[in-house]
């Protein structure tokens, strides 16, 4: 088997195994968020059950929202270079607003940190996003007009 037949061969297998494993994620999700606290009422929990399954949650929400909050500080020394990673944070954020402002219209939570929460999501994450992009392009410019002045620069005194 050659170099690039093992890599390729590899390279699927990976896939397939991120593939599966999303289907998890996206499920455990797509019910969290569709279905609230009525996506884990088997009786098999059991009250208990019940509330150990949303600490468990809580905690590992917890975790990612850490996680964003984190890349989102690793963004900011170099934030006109980071627009894809801008995009996934955004995206994340984004999303999970989304389904809380659908389950607030339900007549869900609507306490003043709530709330505070949904606007960050839903209004100042997007408007981050399009301030973001605006300094990228600004940097791109800025950074081709040097380069084309170096170049001139360079041209002139050879």
């Amino acid at each position: 088997m050659t170099p690039l037949s093992s890599f390729k061969l590899e390279r699927r297998g990976l896939q397939i195994c991120v593939a599966l494993a999303a289907c998890f994620t996206v499920w455990g999700g797509l019910r969290g968020a569709l279905f609230g606290m009525a996506g884990i009422s088997d009786p098999a929990f059991g009250m208990r059950g019940a509330v150990d399954v949303v600490d468990s949650h809580f905690t590992y929400l917890s975790g990612i929202m850490l996680a964003i909050g984190i890349w989102f500080w690793a963004s900011v020394p170099h934030i006109e270079k980071h627009s894809r990673r801008f995009d996934v944070l955004v995206s994340a954020v984004f999303a999970g607003g989304v389904f809380r402002l659908i389950r607030v219209v339900e007549g869900g939570i609507t306490d003043r940190d709530t709330l505070i929460s949904l606007a960050l999501e839903v209004v100042v994450a997007p408007l981050l996003l399009l301030w973001q992009r605006r300094i990228a392009h600004q940097y791109k410019t800025l950074a081709a007009a040097a380069r084309k002045a170096r170049e001139e620069n360079a041209t002139a005194t050879a």
